[in-house]
């Protein structure tokens, strides 16, 4: 077997049993958190001295978590909150949210409501997003013309609230983040 072939069979065997390498860690003694998709700022992680584990699901059907979740939700989202509701997730020191597509959004409320063991981070992102997306919508359209005033200006006011929100929001991962690696290991 090739070192990329091993490689692969490592990561299908990861893959396909997240609790597996969430018991790994634990058993070395690191705290892990788990991140949902997408973009989760994995250094915040990184610098509490705990692992972000990446939370993708993993094979099979959801059946508890279809009591939180409507039919077309993703397979990703509901077969993490199945392996949450089946405890396969009870070892983590918490987890973090994000609110990229309109899945996550409610995902992560139903994940409060539902998971009262591990402590849930909410991670709105969109302060800077909304800076990044008003910089290419406020781009002159030529003739003169542009939408929303100048293209500078509006950005540099976006930037700027999303520079304090995100400032703000940071102080309170950080704190969320201290709080969750004094949390005895299961």
């Amino acid at each position: 077997m090739s070192k990329m072939e091993s490689l692969l069979a490592k990561f299908a065997e990861i893959a396909d049993s997240p609790k597996k390498q969430l018991d790994r860690f634990v058993s070395e003694g690191r705290k892990a958190i788990g991140c949902y998709p997408y973009y989760v700022p994995e250094e915040l992680v990184y610098a509490t001295g705990m692992v972000p584990m990446g939370l993708w699901g993993k094979p099979g059907s959801p059946s508890k978590a279809k009591e939180y979740f409507a039919a077309f939700y993703c397979s990703l989202v509901q077969m993490n909150m199945e392996m949450a509701l089946s405890g396969d997730l009870d070892k983590l020191s918490g987890v973090i949210h994000t609110t990229l597509c309109d899945t996550l959004r409610p995902a992560s409320q139903n994940f409060r409501v539902g998971i009262k063991n591990i402590p849930m981070i909410f991670m709105a992102l969109a302060p800077l997003l909304g800076a990044a997306v008003n910089a290419l919508v406020d781009v002159p359209l030529g003739a003169g013309v542009s939408i929303g005033g100048h293209p500078w200006a509006v950005f540099g006011g976006m930037l700027a609230a999303g520079l304090v929100v995100l400032w703000l929001s940071f102080r309170a991962i950080r704190q969320a983040l201290a709080d969750a690696a004094r949390r005895p290991t299961a």
